[in-house]
């Protein structure tokens, strides 16, 4: 899904100073990820679409968000297939458990339908401050991925949310 908005940054008038972009690697998307969040508002939205959802901090900062009356949404796949092995499930049906029951239901996942295949993607879209932060790349949410044991890279792209850009990245989720 990365190509399908990425593809229109060099279009945008980055002399205005309207588009950041910062390429981060294992925890340093874990903290600017955590922060982004944590520091998110009432009227803000989280969306996330995540292959495996598992960091306690980021569950934490979520659900912290959840409390501030952050609209929160994600979608995951179900961790039933893989490499044409059938799964359990692990982590994200025990996660999405545990997030809707803490959040009273206020926290909305949809699950990828998946017939053998896998949704691999990994995006997350803040909206916050008439500004949408975007980190996409290949970095699930799970202590491997981005507690500094695997290389994983994604870049963190803040744009205001009526760029034509943001509007593409929301559509695709």
């Amino acid at each position: 899904c990365s190509t399908i908005f990425l593809s229109g940054l060099d279009k945008v008038n980055q002399d205005k100073g309207e588009v950041q972009v910062q390429y981060l690697t294992e925890k340093k998307i874990r903290d600017s990820l955590i922060k982004e969040i944590t520091t998110a508002k009432e009227n803000d939205s989280i969306d996330i679409w995540m292959f495996y959802l598992s960091d306690r901090d980021i569950i934490k900062a979520i659900l912290k968000a959840n409390e501030n009356n952050v609209n929160i949404r994600l979608i995951l796949d179900a961790n039933k297939d893989a490499f044409a092995r059938e799964k359990n499930g692990i982590p994200n049906r025990q996660v999405a458990y545990e997030l809707v029951k803490n959040s009273g239901g206020k926290i909305k996942i949809r699950w990828y339908q998946s017939h053998g295949e896998q949704s691999h993607s990994k995006m997350i879209i803040i909206k916050k401050n008439n500004k949408t932060i975007i980190f996409i790349g290949s970095a699930n949410l799970t202590k491997r991925n981005i507690g500094d044991y695997n290389l994983e890279a994604d870049v963190k792209i803040s744009l205001p949310t009526d760029n034509q850009e943001a509007i593409k990245a929301e559509q695709v989720f």
